[in-house]
């Protein structure tokens, strides 16, 4: 593979704590806040409330609990995680025991004081299975910094300054499959009982063979699953290091890792285990290997410096953007059952504001978090595409992609008023155009890095703009 010529990068931070500091406020912030959803407040004598707190049970566990204990756990690993690296500076050996201990001591204090104040929230359980789980989770964050934290540091800096774009790619996209990973791995509820997950079969939550799944099987799923292993198999083929059967190893490799993840899945006892997944995920993962060797650091010739994209590169970002925008239309309105709201508009629109993280918090912890991270990564696609193809290179067209993803995140929401079966939801549209403004700011970017292209800088976007 060739490098990139070398191009000025800007210098990494030099007070990481300072970063970690504000990643912490805004997770504490969070944290605080999503433990008081849906803020629906009664005031009690605080002397009531105490003997309440008091009294409050240790739940039996089973297998909703566990799940809730799961979900309590993994909340405070990131607080205690983030409070350690803005306090102790890229894992520095001094006085690490004594902050430590305060920090623990303090994650323990904030889960106390958390659950004491859901007393004041009616819709919330308090109960002694959170406060333990939470403080565990606070001593493990605290654990996963002493292992860790000093390499990720060191890894976000490496990425602040790494100048040479073969290098820089892997480094993203090993982190990326860490963390897809410790995704499809959770919400961590693990056994290693042959029994459970005999029971698990038994429960159909296996299938064997692929696309016979009980529920069937979303378009908007498969495309989901198909697109989070793209970046598993680019990745894959840029590791290949000797040129001799390089693709034909990426491709086994792909099929291996796919079949490992699902494999896992087995001993989650609240994921679904398909073979439809290991399909979809090495369909993905070829399409990774194919994007490497066309467009990546692992091409030739790239694709974007051939005449066939010079003269079909428009319509095929068109093709693709269009497809986008359809399946997003899908997912958010099927079955399309439009009617006017028997409320009247005014009281349906309304509806639209409601707590942030409401409806989240009615959902089980792992699903609302699939979901927001879904809606975030597919409008995400979506800005980049449109920035793409909106005049890329200059600010117009950075604000004219901006407004359309956002105007398409608000119709695609606002349109679930007028659907019986759907509600629309604020928390979502502003997830969506979250991510899809995100998508267009990140283009540039995310093309001079992952996109290979011998002409200049600029051509990379405008390269099928010449038709």
């Amino acid at each position: 593979m060739r490098e990139t010529p070398s191009r000025s990068a800007p210098e990494a931070p030099a007070n990481p704590g300072r970063v970690y500091l504000i990643l912490l406020v805004i997770y504490l912030g969070f944290v605080v806040y999503g433990s008081l959803v849906p803020l629906e407040f009664r005031y009690i004598p605080f002397e009531q409330a105490v003997r309440k707190f008091g009294e409050i049970p240790y739940l039996q566990i089973g297998i909703q609990s566990r799940s809730d204990l799961v979900a309590n756990f993994l909340l405070f690993i990131p607080l205690t995680f983030l409070a350690m690296g803005a306090l102790t500076r890229e894992n520095r050996r001094r006085a690490r025991p004594l902050i430590a201990l305060t920090t623990a001591a303090v994650a323990a204090l904030i889960s106390v004081s958390v659950e004491f104040a859901q007393i004041y929230f009616p819709g919330r359980t308090t109960s002694q299975n959170d406060i333990f789980a939470e403080t565990a989770g606070g001593v493990m964050g605290i654990g996963l910094w002493f292992c860790f934290g000093g390499r990720i540091t060191r890894w976000a800096r490496s990425l602040w300054a790494e100048q040479a774009r073969d290098r820089l790619v892997v480094k993203i996209l090993t982190g990326y499959v860490v963390l897809l990973i410790i995704y499809q791995m959770l919400p961590l509820e693990l056994t290693i009982s042959l029994v459970e997950v005999y029971h698990k079969w038994k429960a159909s939550k296996v299938n064997i063979f692929p696309f016979c799944d009980p529920g069937g099987v979303e378009a908007y799923t498969i495309l989901s699953k198909v697109a989070v292993m793209i970046p598993t198999g680019y990745l894959l083929m840029l590791l290949q290091r000797r040129r001799r059967y390089r693709i034909f190893r990426a491709v086994v490799q792909v099929c291996i890792l796919a079949g490992l993840i699902e494999a896992a899945q087995l001993f989650v006892l609240s994921r679904y285990s398909s073979s439809t997944d290991v399909v979809l995920g090495t369909i993905g993962g070829l399409l990774g290997v194919g994007a490497a060797v066309l467009f990546g650091p692992a091409a030739s010739r790239p694709v974007l410096e051939t005449d066939f994209w010079r003269r079909c590169g428009t319509w095929i970002k068109l093709i693709a953007t269009a497809a986008m925008v359809v399946g997003l239309g899908w997912e958010k309105w099927n079955p399309f059952d439009f009617r006017w709201p028997a409320e009247g508009l005014a009281t349906g629109a309304r509806k639209i504001l409601a707590v942030p993280l409401a409806r989240q918090y009615a959902s089980p912890e792992f699903l609302a978090f699939s979901q927001t991270v879904r809606e975030l990564t597919a409008f995400f696609i979506l800005g980049m595409l449109l920035r793409s193809l909106l005049a890329p290179e200059n600010r117009a067209g950075k604000i004219g992609s901006a407004l359309v993803v956002a105007t398409i995140a608000v119709v695609f929401e606002f349109g679930q008023v007028f659907l019986a079966s759907r509600t629309a939801d604020l928390t979502a549209m502003v997830i969506s155009g979250t991510g899809g403004i995100m998508g267009v700011w990140m283009f540039r970017g995310f093309a001079r890095v992952f996109i290979k292209t011998n002409l200049n800088s600029t051509s990379i976007a405008k390269t099928g703009q010449s038709q």
